[in-house]
C-alpha cells in the first residue's frame, strides 16, 4: 500500500508537485463514428497524459453514445495504458445484447461492450475504477468500436469525458 501525498506544515509545495496533484480530464469536443467495423480505434480525444511514474489514480469516465437498434451493433471499447500500469475498472450500463442493467468489473486491455438502442436514441455508461502506475509514464487511451457489424453507425458523442484524480 502506498501513502497518499500529504502536507505538512512548514513543508515547501513546490509548483511541479501541485502540478502533479491537479486532476487529468478531457470532455470529447466533437461525435466520432465508426461504422461496419469491429475493429477497435483509437478515440480522437479521450487519451489522458500520465507523467507521473509508481502514482495511484482514482478514475472516472462518462460515455453518451448511440448505435444500432436493438443492440444490433453494440458498444465495444477497452482502454490502453502505459506499460507496467492496470487500470481496474466497472461500467454501469446497458448490457450489450440483452439490455439488462450492467455492472461488471473489467481490467485494461480487456474489451467490455455495452448496449446500443437505435440511431437517435442516446445512452450513458459510467465507468469508475483505479489505475495503478508502473515505472513507466504515458497515455491512457479510449479504444472502441462496433461489437457487432452494423451499418448503422455507432457513436460516441460530443460530451463523453474521462478523468483521473491522484490518489497517491
Amino acid at each position: 500500500m502506498t501513502t497518499p501525498v500529504q502536507w505538512f506544515a512548514g513543508s515547501r509545495e513546490t509548483a511541479s508537485l501541485l502540478n502533479q496533484m491537479q486532476p487529468l480530464q478531457v470532455i470529447k469536443p466533437s461525435t466520432q463514428s465508426v461504422t461496419s467495423s469491429t475493429v477497435l480505434v483509437n478515440d480522437t480525444a479521450l487519451a489522458i497524459p500520465v507523467s507521473v511514474a509508481s502514482a495511484q489514480y482514482n478514475f472516472e469516465a462518462f460515455f453518451l453514445y448511440q448505435g444500432g437498434t436493438g443492440g444490433a451493433s453494440d458498444l465495444k471499447l477497452q482502454w490502453n495504458v502505459p506499460a507496467g500500469a492496470t487500470l481496474n475498472y466497472a461500467i454501469a450500463g446497458l448490457g450489450s445484447g440483452g439490455g439488462n442493467l450492467a455492472s461488471n468489473a473489467f481490467i485494461s486491455g480487456t474489451p467490455a461492450a455495452v448496449r446500443t438502442n437505435g440511431a437517435g436514441n442516446l445512452l450513458t455508461a459510467v465507468l469508475s475504477g483505479t489505475l495503478i502506475m508502473g515505472v513507466t509514464t504515458g497515455t491512457l487511451q479510449l479504444q472502441w468500436a462496433q461489437n457487432n457489424s452494423s451499418g448503422t453507425s455507432t457513436q460516441m458523442m460530443a460530451g463523453s469525458s474521462a478523468e483521473l484524480m491522484r490518489v497517491s
